[in-house]
């Protein structure tokens, strides 16, 4: 018996235009009542996922939600985060450097402002999507020193120079950061051994629940250990083809089509 829901938000239950289906929220809804711990998996800054789970639980929503591709697990209502894990502030300098010199446009964060030290397409077109605002700085590395650092950075430039740059990223992170993917347009860099699973498992012990007894569902590359620790991992039918290869199995329906209600459906038949 699955007692815990992990569901990514972009392309999972939010499609690029439009809203979530109403079949997901009632599904999402229908699993909280019933007393399944229903959490929200996202790369998403922590003010933007809080604005997602008030949407589909306006009343009552869930007690915890994962947040920046797991450098953060929250407990809705209460700042102070269950799970931090923070870039260290000289390696945020580190990569800083890296993207000066390669031209690319860096992107970090200050509780749930995005800080940039130019004003420029890239991060306007993320600030609007995810809902946030975001401020112009000198210097990203200074700007966060005080905070300890930053949970996630964000790297913008053109499609077809992304791919050379997450081989170099990694290379030059290698045991000191991670970098992941999830949009053609950006790289995302948390902590070293940070992910979606690792906040899984550390919120899953907290509430004394073993990896078996989760399901989790998702589209990315971004999702892929969540997918893969899980008890049962589900890709959507408009997943990238890596993580339909790792996935227990494929939904039938797009994100716009209600592929987390069916999946709910699938798996807790006698609550619906």
């Amino acid at each position: 018996m699955f007692k815990l829901f992990a569901s990514d938000i972009d392309y999972t239950l939010l499609p690029h235009q439009g809203e979530i289906a109403a079949d997901d929220i009632a599904a999402l809804q229908r699993l909280h009542e019933a007393g399944i711990l229903v959490v929200l998996a996202s790369g998403r800054a922590t003010g933007s996922t809080q604005k997602i789970l008030d949407h589909i639980f306006p009343e009552a929503p869930p007690e915890y939600f994962i947040s920046y591709n797991g450098a953060r697990v929250m407990t809705a209502g209460n700042p102070t985060p269950l799970v931090a894990r923070n870039i260290a502030p000289d390696l945020v300098t580190e990569i800083r450097t890296w993207c000066l010199q390669e031209g690319v446009t860096l992107q970090g964060y200050e509780g749930s402002t995005i800080l940039v030290e130019t004003d420029n397409p890239y991060v306007d077109r993320y600030a609007t999507a995810s809902g946030m605002g975001y401020k112009i700085v000198t210097n990203i590395a200074e700007a966060v020193h005080s905070q300890g650092g930053t949970p996630k950075l964000v790297c913008h430039d053109r499609p077809e120079r992304l791919a050379g740059h997450i081989e170099n990223l990694r290379q030059l992170g290698r045991g000191r950061w991670t970098v992941v993917t999830s949009m053609p347009h950006f790289i995302e860099i948390v902590a070293d051994n940070t992910n979606k699973a690792t906040a899984l498992q550390a919120l899953a012990s907290h509430r004394g629940i073993s990896m078996q007894e989760v399901i989790a569902i998702g589209d990315n590359l971004n999702d892929m250990e969540m997918i893969q620790e899980a008890g049962a991992g589900v890709a959507v039918a408009n997943a990238v083809d890596e993580l339909k290869a790792v996935a227990d199995w494929v939904t039938r329906r797009t994100v716009s089509e209600g592929a987390v209600a069916e999946t709910a459906h699938r798996v807790f038949p006698d609550l619906f």
